[in-house]
């Protein structure tokens, strides 16, 4: 699947959406969830470069190509930590997990920028140290570690291409 590698400036947003069913009668009313967790909604603002313009309209446009769904792996910037120095082969990654959405089967980003970056597989995880499947494959100094989450765009990227160096997506 997919990454969406871009961190967004601090104008980002998430929206949550629970789905409940309200029966009412003449003196009280009950509330049942039809939903166990809620929806997340997320809102990201970008500045790219040209060359980061372009990738990023590549990426958007291949998410709905060959019958695709728009499903992308979105990283939580929100929850990032940054971490020192991860070496080739490590197979564990200690960075505070108890605030994140860091879950044992899910993913996480190890980040130096959008072009440098590398998913893990998450096998298990303690409140200071995510357990990895496999070994990291790069080396990272002063990185940023965040939680994936699968995500659906819910329409493509449309933004109209403006004079100057970098572009607001």
């Amino acid at each position: 699947m997919t990454v969406w590698p871009f961190k967004p400036t601090n104008k980002f947003s998430e929206s949550l959406e629970w789905l409940t069913s309200i029966h009412s009668a003449k003196t009280r009313e009950q509330r049942s969830a039809l939903r166990t967790m809620p929806r997340q909604f997320y809102s990201l603002s970008h500045w790219l470069n040209p060359a980061q313009y372009s990738r990023a309209k590549r990426i958007a446009a291949s998410l709905f190509n060959n019958g695709g769904d728009g499903s992308i792996q979105l990283p939580l910037w929100a929850e990032m930590a940054t971490v020192a120095s991860i070496t080739s082969g490590a197979m564990a990654i200690t960075v505070d997990t108890s605030s994140g959405q860091y879950l044992a089967g899910g993913e996480a980003i190890v980040w130096v920028s959008d072009t440098n970056y590398e998913l893990v597989a998450i096998d298990s995880l303690n409140s200071t140290t995510l357990t990895l499947s496999a070994g990291v494959v790069g080396d990272y100094v002063n990185c940023t570690v965040a939680p994936v989450a699968t995500a659906w765009v819910n329409k493509k990227m449309a933004v109209p291409r403006k004079p100057g160096r970098y572009q607001e997506a």
